[in-house]
């Protein structure tokens, strides 16, 4: 008898509320990461619906000192069997409570001895430890977790549920949260049966607009007489030409962001606009890439777990916007935006492939970076800088950049970054400051 499932008494395994418990980590995972670690912490802490191992353990502290007196004052009226099944239970108590807190990762669960669980722990906490060997597994099953290495990872699923949670945090109003609509830098409609149509080709979503292509069909009708529809004659609601927009989140990775907690705000910012184009913004794009010593396209699977960029010194801006260009350049027929999170100046650019830092800011810097962003501006691409805390504001170089772009600069306090970020794209504004 050596797992958890000796004391199941031969009912079928309890199914476990996988999302209740991801809701429940979620807040752990995106500070550190560690899905693993939040599990641990979980089941070590409880909550106020739950309970946790520091519970158990009080209680079987309880129970042994409970147990320690009566053996100490015994006397000549308690039976000899009174006695030995006060000291079992006093030696048991002691003996769950070191097993308890020898556990060190959720599978040392199963290894535990089930004749000493059965005799000092209560029909809650012989659930509570058989929900918790279990976990693991179950959440592998649900498809909230994958395991990879030695190390668990939260699925895109996982994700898009605690993106959720963030948008539900950062009190989106209803017609936000319902809503695709966008104002825009140039005319379109987000409805999909609007006027603009445009020649079906193979892969695109076959929404026929039937008047377009049977005027096709009779200006090409063969001298017979014959009405012949082909797929030359096709002509559909071209759903791009509306209010779709194309959104480059451009986050500034460099340490002051991690220092001054801005890089965590941008995280969750970016996956609760992940889930809001999942669900309800279908026809709008998302795409993230981190700057610091150089640039790259982040993954939304990737990013409860990723940290600041350790590894590189600077803050690339230039490398940025080579990296958002080349991105957007599969969206030429959507309206498309840049927006940088950033807390500073740029102290590094692209000396062809290679990033060459330059700190305090430098002309060469400056010049790299207004002439790249000035290239995507004249090729329509609009411009949002959201500034948080910029310690280098004196210096001038946001001020300069938006103007040169006719884009828009907006300073946001860090409690309100997160928030903001999120309305702002969800309306997709396209205000300017000259």
């Amino acid at each position: 008898m050596d797992s958890v499932a000796t004391y199941r008494r031969g009912n079928p395994r309890k199914s476990i509320n996988v999302d209740a418990v991801l809701d429940s980590i979620a807040e752990q995972v995106l500070v550190d990461g560690d899905v693993e670690k939040a599990l641990q912490r979980a089941f070590r802490f409880g909550s106020e619906d739950e309970l946790g191992l520091l519970d158990v353990l009080d209680r079987l502290r309880q129970d042994a000192q409970e147990y320690e007196p009566s053996l100490q004052t015994a006397d000549q009226h308690a039976s000899e069997m009174e006695l030995v099944q006060s000291e079992r239970r006093h030696e048991d108590s002691i003996a769950m409570r070191e097993a308890l807190r020898q556990v060190e990762s959720l599978a040392d669960l199963r290894g535990m001895d089930p004749e000493l669980m059965q005799r000092t722990l209560t029909s809650d906490e012989l659930e509570w430890v058989e929900k918790w060997a279990d976990m693991t597994g179950q959440m592998i099953e649900s498809g909230i977790v994958i395991s990879v290495g030695d190390r668990l990872r939260l699925t895109s699923k996982a994700i898009r549920r605690i993106g959720s949670q963030l948008l539900r945090h950062m009190i989106l109003p209803p017609k936000v949260r319902g809503s695709g609509a966008h104002l825009v830098h140039r005319s379109g409609t987000a409805a999909i049966n609007g006027d603009e149509v445009a020649p079906w080709e193979w892969g695109k979503p076959f929404d026929l607009h039937i008047t377009k292509s049977l005027t096709n069909a009779l200006r090409n009708q063969r001298p017979s007489g014959t009405l012949s529809l082909t797929t030359n004659d096709f002509e559909i609601f071209d759903r791009e030409s509306g209010a779709a927009v194309a959104t480059v989140l451009l986050i500034d990775m460099s340490r002051s962001m991690f220092e001054s907690g801005a890089w965590d705000a941008a995280k969750r910012a970016a996956i609760a606009l992940n889930t809001l184009h999942a669900t309800s913004q279908a026809q709008d794009t998302l795409e993230l890439i981190g700057f610091s010593g150089d640039a790259r396209k982040l993954l939304i699977d990737e990013l409860p777990s990723l940290s600041w960029d350790q590894f590189s010194h600077g803050t690339n801006l230039h490398a940025g916007l080579i990296a958002a260009g080349r991105v957007l350049n599969h969206y030429h027929r959507k309206n498309r935006q840049i927006v940088i999170i950033t807390d500073g100046e740029p102290t590094a650019f692209m000396d062809g492939d290679k990033p060459t830092f330059e700190h305090p800011v430098t002309d060469r810097t400056t010049h790299a970076t207004l002439r790249e962003a000035r290239k995507l501006a004249r090729k329509d691409v609009t411009f949002t800088m959201i500034r948080v805390e910029d310690i280098n504001a004196a210096s001038g170089f946001a001020e300069s950049f938006v103007r040169a772009i006719s884009g828009r600069l907006i300073d946001v306090p860090l409690d309100s970054l997160g928030a903001f970020v999120v309305r702002d794209i969800a309306r997709g504004t396209s205000r300017h400051i000259r």
